[in-house]
């Protein structure tokens, strides 16, 4: 038999309190014997390539600047919270109670200048102190999701290391031209320039050949200073108010491959 949909229509609940539980409950009908077989067979791993995607295409609705479009896919992401939790409280995990419980807490946490005697005056103030204490939770580690790209996560942790930073853009410039010339060096040191005649054991004499491909002679350390270059470069972006995935990304309209 199939279930009355009206009780579930959003136009019948009107607090944001009703809202949110009916939509808690359609999320557990789905799961339920009389809801979908393919929402009742999916796991919390199954679910984490979509989560990825649906994250990224929040970040495009934001870049569209369609305030509907960015509604949406809020949607989206609110869904698989919801999901995710009603998975793992069919798991006997936690449920979503808990996970509203931890972010609350948390916030109360993180927020000392509002809900205790810290002051904190403007937008600098609060990112610093909010890096503090996510750095103390953290055992003063600065992490990045391991799940991410390389580039997302040096980017993550440059972010967050410019919060309790205090390197000026000269300094971390100054530092880029060091890891340039390591390289450079590195560089020199692995080419092979014109070699000097030499004989083989037939008595015949051969000069020495000479390799160009600079490429294939960088030493592990001069591997080391290219990815410093790439890190610093991040950093001095991020310090200078930009974006270095949006600069990225200009870069690439620039780069033309022929097949």
């Amino acid at each position: 038999m199939a279930v009355n949909p009206e009780q579930y229509q959003p136009s019948n609940h009107t607090s944001t309190k009703d809202k949110f539980n009916n939509f808690v409950s359609l999320v557990h009908l789905l799961r339920s014997d009389d809801g979908c077989p393919w929402d009742r067979e999916l796991k919390i791993h199954s679910l984490r390539e979509k989560l990825i995607e649906e994250a990224y295409e929040t970040v495009d609705a934001i870049n569209s600047g369609n305030y509907q479009h960015i509604a949406d896919e809020l949607g989206d992401l609110l869904l698989h919270v919801v999901m995710h939790s009603a998975i793992a409280q069919n798991d006997g995990e936690f449920n979503i109670d808990n996970v509203m419980d931890n972010v609350t807490s948390k916030l109360i946490r993180r927020h000392p200048h509002v809900f205790g005697e810290i002051v904190a005056t403007n937008k600098g103030d609060v990112e610093k102190l909010w890096s503090q204490i996510k750095s103390s939770e953290n055992n003063g580690r600065i992490k990045a999701p391991s799940s991410m790209s390389p580039m997302e996560q040096n980017i993550t942790l440059q972010s967050k290391a410019q919060l309790s930073g205090t390197d000026t853009v000269s300094e971390m410039v100054q530092r880029l031209s060091q890891h340039i010339s390591r390289v450079e060096s590195s560089v020199a040191n692995g080419t092979e320039h014109n070699g000097t005649e030499r004989t083989d054991a037939n008595g015949t004499e051969h000069n020495g050949t000479e390799r160009t491909d600079a490429s294939k002679n960088i030493n592990i350390e001069g591997a080391h200073h290219l990815g410093m270059i790439v890190s610093e470069a991040f950093a001095i972006m991020l310090k200078s108010g930009y974006s270095p995935l949006s600069i990225m990304s200009e870069v690439n309209k620039t780069i033309s491959i022929e097949a």
